[in-house]
C-alpha cells in the first residue's frame, strides 16, 4: 500500500467512522437528512446514494451496517448497491462503491436531522409481497396494494385496515387524433428492488395503435399507506426527420392521456389544499394552462387556472395549482399529488361519481407546435396535427411522478398541503461535504465549499451559487438579481422565451433555441449539492436532469438510427431539432451523478444508452477532423461510464482512444496539438478543444495512475503555455492587466483572443500541475484565475489595467450576462464545468485540501 493510499484510507475512516457519538461504544458515521419544506416530516421516506471506500470491502451493506437515530435507537434500513469498485453493480464479489440507503426519517421543518450508520445488524421493516395468479400483493404493514399482472390497471385494489379504499381497478385512457380509445397492453411486471423497507415494482406496456410504450415504477415503503408512481411515456421509434436518426418518421400524435382511480362512493366530494368542493359526485374539473404573461419579463404571470363544477366557474390568471387533490367520502379517501404540476402544463384533474382522473396530457392541450428543422417560433407551423394534438417525437421520453395515498376517513387541509410540499421537496441524505472531497468517487477533483479568504475563490463560489439561487447574484441596474431560476422566470435574455410546459421545463433557452443542457449543465449544478450540502442545488438540478434524461436524449431503438443514444444537439427551438446528436455535444457525468445520488433507474438506462452511442462511433479511430473536443468528450464520457458503472469495455475503449490521439499528435509533428484538416484553406487547431482533450488525459491519469500518458501531457502542456496563453496578467495589483488566451492556432499563426476560454485553459494548467508535478503550471493557473474570476465579462479587446482590489471594477455576477447576451447557458455551464479542479488544486497547493 502506498503512503498516499494509506493516508487516504485513514482520512476516510476518520471522516466516516469518526469519534464515537451519542454514547455508543462503536464508532458511527453521521448521515445528514435534509428537509427543505416548511413542514415537519415524520416517518417519511429517504432514498439517497452514499459512497463507500474500496478498501473496506463492503460487498453487501445490508449485511454490514445498522442505522440508529439521535437517541441510539435502531431504525429499519435497507441498502441497494448502485455501483461497485472495479466492476458492474451485479458482481457481488466486488466492494460496493455507491449504495442507496433507504429508511424513514423524522426531520424538523426547514431543518436537518442526524442519523448514524455503524457496523452491525440492521433493523428490518415490515414490507412483504406475495405473487398470486394474475396479481402481486404488496403489504407495507399499513396498507395492502394489489397490482394486476395481466393488464395495466394502475392499482387493482388497495386495503387499509383490511378494508378496500378504492372502488375497483384503475385505468390508462388514451385517445388518438380521431378520438378513438387506444388499448394498452402489458408486456412485463418485474421487481427492480424487493426488500422489507422499500420495494420497487416495474411494469412495461405498449399503446400499440400509437406505437408508443410506457414504463411504470411503483415504490412502496414499510409502514406507509402511500405509493410513489413514476409514469414514463416512451416513443422508441425512429425520429426519421434528422440525419442518422433512422429511415422512417416514427412520431406519434394523440389527443389525451389520463390515469384513472376509483373511490368507493359515487357521491364523493373533491378536496383541494384550499378547501372542499361539495360536488356530491357531480362533474368537476381543474385545468392548469398558460396564456400570455400579464407583465413582460415575468413569465409566471401567464399561467391560468380554470375550475368548473357545481356552483363553480372560475378563471384565475397568474395562478398555479400545487397539483394535489383528494376524492373524499364519509368512509375513506384517496389523494393524488403530481410533481411539478404547473411547471409542466398543461395538466389537469377531473372527477365524476367515484372516478378521479389525472390528466397528464389533457384534451385541452396540444403541441409542441412544430415549425421545421430550421424554424423559429415565429415560423409557420409545418406539422398541422401539432396545432390540435400532442406531438410525441420518435426517440423521446417523458416521466411524470405521482404520489398516491389512501386512508379510512378524510384528509385535513393541512394534511393535503403537507403531501404537496413533501412531494415537491423530497428528503435527502448525505455525508458531510468534506468527505466527498477526499474520496475521489466522482472521478473529478472537488473540494467542499468554504470561506477561502481569497477574493477569487469566493467569487467563484458565488458564480456557482447563482445556478441555484437568485439572491446570490449582483443587483444589476434595470435587471435586478438574476440567477438561473430568475433567468427562466423572466423568459431568458430579453424575455418572452417559454421555458415552462411539458416539453420545455428543465431545458433552458439561448440564442440558438434550446440548449439541451449543453456542456453538462446538469453536472455543473448537481455536483455542488454534495460539496456544499445546499439543497437548492439539488432542487434545481432535478428539473434539469429530468429533461436531460428524458427529452434531451434520443432513445430510439431502431437499429437504422446510428446516432441513437446521443444527446440532442444544442440548437433548435424544439430541443435539438437543428441536427442529430453529435459526439462533440454529448455529456453523461451529470446523469451518472444523479443516478448514484438518487438511485434513479431511468438515469441508469439513459447513461447505458450513451455508452452504446459513444462506442458505436469508434473514438479509437478518430482521424483528426473537426477538433480535438470530439475524442476529448467521447473519451471522458467513457471514463465517467467506467467510473460509475464499472464495465471494462468503457475503460479499454477510452485507452484505445487515447493511444489513437497520441498517434494523431505525432503525425502532426509531436508538438502537442492536432491541426484540423477540415479548415481546408488554413488547417489549424481550436485551442480550447485541445484543452478539453488535455483535461480528459488528466482525469484518466488521476483515475488510473497510468504513466504512459504523461509524455503526451507534457508536450500538450508546454504548447498551452507557449502558444495558447496570450497574455498573463501583469502590473501591480491596483493597475494590473487581464489574462487572455488565443482561440485558434497554427504554426506561426494565432487568431481569436478570448477572455472566456481562460476557464478551460486554467483547468488544463491545474491538471498539468497535479499530474506533471510542476509548480510553474500552478502559478500560471493562479494568475489567470485571479483575473477571470474578477473580470469574466471583460472584452478581449480591452487592454486597460484594472484595480484588482476594487470590487466596483469587477464584472457583475449574474446569470443574465451583459458581455455574452443569449449565450448565458453556454458561458455559465462552462464556468461551472471548468473551475472545480482548480479549486481543489489550489487547496492542495496551499496544504488545506
Amino acid at each position: 500500500m502506498t503512503y498516499r493510499f494509506a493516508a487516504r484510507r485513514v482520512l476516510f475512516l476518520i471522516l466516516l467512522f469518526g469519534p464515537a457519538t451519542i454514547g455508543q461504544t462503536q464508532p458511527s458515521a453521521p448521515i445528514l437528512v435534509q428537509n427543505a419544506a416548511d413542514v415537519a416530516r415524520t416517518q417519511e421516506p429517504v432514498a439517497s446514494g452514499l459512497c463507500l471506500p474500496a478498501w473496506s470491502n463492503f460487498l453487501d451493506p445490508n449485511l454490514d451496517f445498522e442505522l440508529v437515530d439521535g437517541n441510539g435507537s435502531p431504525v429499519p434500513v435497507q441498502f441497494k448497491v448502485l455501483s461497485r469498485w472495479g466492476g458492474t453493480r451485479d458482481d457481488g464479489s466486488l466492494p460496493a462503491k455507491w449504495a442507496l440507503i433507504e429508511f424513514l426519517a423524522d426531520v424538523p421543518a426547514n431543518g436537518t436531522a442526524v442519523y448514524f450508520l455503524r457496523q452491525g445488524t440492521r433493523a428490518q421493516g415490515n414490507l412483504t409481497s406475495q405473487a398470486l395468479p394474475g396479481e402481486i400483493v404488496v403489504s407495507t404493514g399499513a396498507a395492502d396494494f394489489t397490482i394486476d399482472t395481466t393488464q395495466f390497471t394502475l392499482l387493482k385494489d388497495v386495503k387499509v385496515g383490511g378494508v378496500s379504499v378504492i372502488g375497483g381497478p384503475g385505468a390508462l385512457i388514451v385517445h388518438d387524433v380521431n378520438g378513438t380509445s387506444i388499448d394498452s397492453m402489458l408486456a412485463e411486471t418485474v421487481w427492480e428492488e424487493q426488500g422489507d423497507v422499500r420495494a420497487v415494482l416495474r411494469q412495461k406496456g405498449m399503446l400499440g395503435a400509437l406505437g408508443l410504450n410506457f414504463t411504470v415504477r411503483y415504490t412502496f415503503w414499510t409502514d406507509r399507506t402511500d405509493v410513489k408512481v413514476d409514469f414514463r411515456l416512451e416513443n422508441n421509434n425512429a425520429n426519421g426527420e434528422l440525419p442518422y436518426l433512422g429511415s422512417t418518421i416514427g412520431h406519434a400524435w394523440f389527443e389525451d392521456l389520463t390515469l384513472v382511480l376509483h373511490g368507493t362512493d359515487a357521491q364523493a366530494d373533491v378536496q383541494l389544499t384550499d378547501g372542499v368542493r361539495n360536488t356530491n359526485g357531480a362533474s368537476w374539473s381543474l385545468e392548469q394552462d398558460y396564456t400570455s404573461p400579464i407583465e413582460a419579463l415575468q413569465m409566471l404571470t401567464g399561467f391560468q387556472l380554470r375550475e368548473s363544477g357545481p356552483g363553480i366557474s372560475s378563471v384565475q390568471q397568474d395562478a398555479r395549482a400545487d397539483g394535489t387533490v383528494a376524492l373524499r367520502s364519509a368512509g375513506n379517501s384517496l389523494a393524488v399529488s403530481v410533481d411539478r404540476f404547473w411547471q409542466n402544463f398543461p395538466k389537469g384533474f377531473s372527477a365524476a361519481g367515484d372516478m378521479l382522473a389525472i390528466d397528464l396530457w389533457p384534451a385541452f392541450g396540444n403541441g409542441p407546435e412544430y415549425g421545421g428543422q430550421w424554424g423559429l417560433p415565429s415560423s409557420p407551423v409545418t406539422d398541422p396535427l401539432s396545432l390540435d394534438y400532442y406531438r410525441f417525437e420518435g426517440g423521446r421520453w417523458k416521466t411524470v411522478t405521482l404520489g398516491l395515498d389512501f386512508r379510512q376517513g378524510a384528509y385535513s387541509a393541512a394534511e393535503l398541503t403537507h403531501r404537496a410540499k413533501a412531494l415537491d421537496k423530497p428528503l435527502m441524505a448525505l455525508w458531510d461535504p468534506a468527505f466527498y472531497a477526499k474520496s475521489f468517487v466522482f472521478g473529478t477533483l472537488v473540494v467542499e465549499r468554504r470561506n477561502w479568504n481569497k477574493v477569487s475563490n469566493n467569487r467563484y463560489e458565488r458564480m456557482l451559487d447563482i445556478l441555484a439561487r437568485d439572491d446570490a447574484a449582483d443587483d444589476q441596474p434595470s435587471l435586478g438579481k438574476i440567477g438561473l431560476p430568475g433567468f427562466r422566470e423572466r423568459g431568458g435574455t430579453y424575455g418572452g422565451r417559454q421555458m415552462y410546459g411539458w416539453e420545455n421545463f428543465g431545458d433552458l433557452a439561448w440564442g440558438d433555441g434550446f440548449c439541451s443542457n449543453h456542456y453538462d449543465l446538469v453536472w455543473g449544478v448537481l455536483i455542488n449539492y454534495p460539496r456544499t450540502a445546499d439543497y437548492s442545488f439539488f432542487d434545481v438540478a432535478r428539473d434539469l436532469v429530468a429533461h436531460r434524461r428524458d427529452y434531451d436524449q434520443n432513445h430510439t431503438q431502431d437499429p437504422s438510427a446510428q446516432r441513437r443514444g446521443g444527446q440532442y444537439y444544442e440548437k433548435g427551438y424544439w430541443h435539438g431539432n437543428f441536427g442529430p446528436p453529435a459526439p462533440s455535444h454529448t455529456w453523461v457525468q451529470g446523469l451518472l451523478l444523479w443516478y448514484v445520488l438518487t438511485g434513479d433507474e431511468g438515469a441508469y438506462e439513459a447513461a447505458k444508452e450513451v455508452g452504446d452511442f459513444v462506442i458505436r462511433l469508434h473514438p479509437e479511430t478518430w482521424d483528426g477532423w473537426w477538433g480535438s473536443r470530439i475524442p476529448g468528450w467521447e473519451t471522458e464520457a467513457l471514463l465517467n461510464l467506467y467510473l460509475y458503472l464499472g464495465d471494462s469495455v468503457y475503460l479499454s475503449t477510452a485507452q484505445q482512444s487515447i493511444v489513437n490521439y497520441e498517434q494523431q499528435e505525432q503525425a502532426n509533428g509531436g508538438g502537442g496539438y492536432v491541426l484540423n484538416p477540415g479548415w481546408t484553406s488554413n488547417p489549424h487547431a481550436q485551442t480550447w478543444m485541445h484543452c478539453i482533450m488535455f483535461n480528459t488525459l488528466g482525469k484518466y491519469h488521476l483515475m488510473t495512475g497510468d504513466p504512459s500518458v504523461l509524455p503526451l501531457m507534457g508536450r500538450m502542456a508546454d504548447w498551452i503555455v507557449n502558444e495558447v496563453v496570450l497574455e498573463t496578467p501583469a502590473g501591480p495589483t491596483p493597475a494590473r492587466t487581464t489574462g487572455k488566451v488565443w482561440g485558434r492556432f497554427a504554426p506561426g499563426w494565432h487568431q481569436d483572443p478570448s477572455v472566456h476560454h481562460q476557464w478551460v485553459t486554467i483547468e488544463s494548467l491545474s491538471y498539468a500541475a497535479l499530474c506533471l508535478h510542476d509548480n510553474a503550471y500552478m502559478m500560471l493557473a493562479r494568475s489567470l484565475w485571479e483575473s477571470v474570476t474578477r473580470y469574466h465579462q471583460e472584452s478581449a479587446s480591452n487592454g486597460s489595467p484594472h484595480d484588482y482590489d476594487d470590487p466596483s471594477t469587477f464584472s457583475p455576477i449574474s446569470f443574465r450576462l451583459m458581455q455574452y447576451p443569449n449565450a448565458e447557458t453556454k458561458v455559465m455551464s462552462n464556468v461551472a464545468l471548468w473551475g472545480q479542479v482548480f479549486l481543489a488544486a489550489d487547496a492542495i497547493w496551499d496544504g488545506v485540501f
